[in-house]
Parts: structure tokens; C-alpha cells; sequence
């Protein structure tokens, strides 16, 4: 049985932790920075539907368990609460 194709909340999570590392020389400051900034809309616009319709049914929209969503809302999370004022 194949592995189900991540969803783009997956690919936040991911691109979370790889951002969080150094820049590898083979990607260009330009797309690094474009990446960075697509990581924070994602995570804007998932922190906005939890808020909105709360995490159950942000949970089903995102294509993921809620305690998967919990996690994620964790210090250290993708969807944690930012204290630097991440918003793009």
C-alpha cells in the first residue's frame, strides 16, 4: 500500500523544520526568503481557521488528525503562538 501524498499542512510542518536550519548553498537567499515567507501564510492562514471554526473542524480541512494539530501548536510547532511577530 503506497503512502497517501502530504497535504500542503504536512508540507508546512516540514518546510517549518527545514527552514529552521541553515540555508543550503544550492538554493538562492531570494527563493530561501520567498520560502519563508509562503511558511508564514500557511501558518497565518491555518492559525486564522483554528480561531475561526476552532480545531476540530480545522483538523478535517487540513487533512489531519486533531491530535496532529495539537502537536503542531506545541512550543517548537508550526503552529505554535509566535512571539516575534511572524505575519506576512
Amino acid at each position: 500500500m503506497s503512502r497517501p501524498t502530504p497535504g500542503l499542512a504536512s508540507v508546512g510542518e516540514t518546510l517549518h523544520r527545514v527552514l529552521s536550519g541553515e540555508r543550503p548553498e544550492w538554493i538562492s537567499a531570494d527563493t530561501w526568503h520567498a520560502l519563508r515567507v509562503a511558511l508564514r501564510r500557511l501558518r497565518r492562514d491555518a492559525v486564522r481557521s483554528l480561531e475561526r471554526v476552532g480545531p476540530a473542524a480545522t483538523s478535517a480541512a487540513l487533512d489531519v488528525g486533531r491530535s496532529t494539530v495539537a502537536r503542531w501548536r506545541e512550543p517548537g510547532g508550526w503552529l505554535a503562538q509566535s512571539r516575534d511577530g511572524d505575519e506576512a
